[in-house]
């Protein structure tokens, strides 16, 4: 396996970069022409109509589907699976995610995921129009968008792009698609979920058309007591800092507002189930929400309808979310392993697991400040000795560096 990365990583070895050029191609009208059909079902609540052609959840499903089998060089499969009885689901029900694959070198995955269903005021009410153009219809749009323009590319990890099902009834299709994947030992290094992420202007008029918030979580939730210690450290604010770093790297004046909290308050979202899960996951929300949009019946100034959408602030998320997914997709593995010798002292002794195909940078900062502040190539060492840098004064982390220079998000050092 060693003798495959180095081989990849020497065939990827040139001054021709990707990425640009992805980010050149995201189209505003393909966007808009997504939401649209999407619009077009009448609702999508995830417990209306399954059978009927043209109106409801399986109409857009079946949709979805298609859509991505149109574009060559995916696996496209249906995930179905049962619903039980639940307080948000009166009788047990069949529903399904679209699972859309681009396969990599390794069988690590990188996950870009929004979801399909829609509601109105009424959680329960499945056949009242329910247009669901901003939550989600703007995250479906932007996922088909990333698999579009990403179906060439070569990555070294897979790439999955997820459509799911049942986040009004209670995140249901990403519990099942993330419980599952936790099951089946399916190695997850980042996911990126959108909801709500098509508009730029709140129902107040406060308007932020050049950022996007990222939400984080910070003490994972699943089988890690030792983040306890270092609450700001989880893998899932990890990833939200990459964000940043990668938004500065492309040079993008769209700008990542990182905020560290699970999510809105009161409020929850699919990457939630995957943190749940101990998968580093990650939210993308409009600044400023239009609550008159947001599930509301359709009636007057009310209700989820595409001309409250603002189609430039969405190409630029997709172009923010394209950036970071393929970057993920052709770094290496972060790094493992990485450790602090606790010993008394006056300098910091950091190792970590090496891959001979591999560089490392040590990254730290004070434990005041949200962004890594400094650095030191370690060359493809597994160790590192920080001559006077107290480790009691600072956070420690460990960034892994391909031969091409794509780097993974930092490990934190424990």
């Amino acid at each position: 396996m060693r003798a495959l990365i180095v081989l990849f990583a020497l065939s990827c070895a040139r001054a021709d970069d990707p990425i640009p050029s992805m980010l050149g191609q995201v189209s505003k009208i393909r966007l808009r022409a997504t939401v649209e059909k999407l619009v077009s079902f009448g609702t999508r609540h995830t417990l209306s109509d399954q059978a009927d052609p043209k109106r409801g959840v399986g109409a857009a499903a079946k949709w979805i589907k298609s859509e991505f089998e149109t574009i060559p060089g995916l696996q496209v499969e249906e995930q179905r699976f049962m619903l039980p009885k639940s307080a948000r689901v009166p009788e047990p029900k069949e529903v399904s995610n679209i699972v859309v694959t681009l396969k990599g070198v390794t069988k690590s995955v990188v996950l870009v995921c929004a979801h399909y269903d829609s509601r109105a005021s009424n959680g329960m009410d499945s056949t009242s129009d329910e247009p669901g153009a901003n939550d989600d219809g703007s995250g479906i749009a932007l996922v088909l968008e990333c698999a579009r323009l990403m179906a060439k590319l070569k990555p070294y990890h897979t790439v999955k792009f997820l459509a799911v099902t049942g986040e009004e009834q209670g995140l249901l299709g990403s519990r099942y698609f993330a419980d599952t994947a936790r099951k089946d030992g399916m190695e997850i290094i980042a996911v990126l979920s959108n909801d709500i992420v098509g508009n730029s202007r709140g129902g107040d008029g406060q308007k932020a058309g050049d950022r996007v918030r990222v939400f984080s979580e910070g003490v994972s939730v699943y089988g890690k007591p030792e983040a306890a210690s270092d609450p700001e450290e989880s893998p899932s604010r990890q990833l939200a800092r990459f964000v940043a770093e990668v938004a500065g790297d492309h040079g993008f004046k769209f700008k990542p507002m990182l905020v560290y909290r699970k999510d809105r308050y009161g409020r929850g979202g699919d990457h939630s189930s995957f943190n749940s899960a101990g998968y580093p996951a990650i939210r993308f929300c409009e600044v400023y929400e239009n609550f008159d949009a947001q599930h509301q019946d359709v009636r007057g100034k009310f209700g989820d309808t595409i001309d409250k959408m603002d189609f430039d602030y969405l190409s630029n998320v997709t172009r923010l979310n394209l950036a970071v997914l393929s970057e993920l997709a052709l770094a290496p593995l972060p790094p493992t392993s990485v450790r602090i010798n606790a010993r008394q002292g006056y300098d910091t002794h950091i190792t970590w697991h090496a891959d001979p195909a591999t560089k490392y940078i040590v990254r730290w900062r004070e434990t005041t400040n949200p962004l890594w502040q400094f650095s030191r190539d370690a060359g493809a060492a597994n160790e590192i000795t920080l001559k006077g840098i107290s480790k009691d004064n600072f956070l420690f982390g460990v960034q892994s560096i391909s031969l091409t220079g794509r780097r993974s998000y930092v490990v934190q050092a424990r």
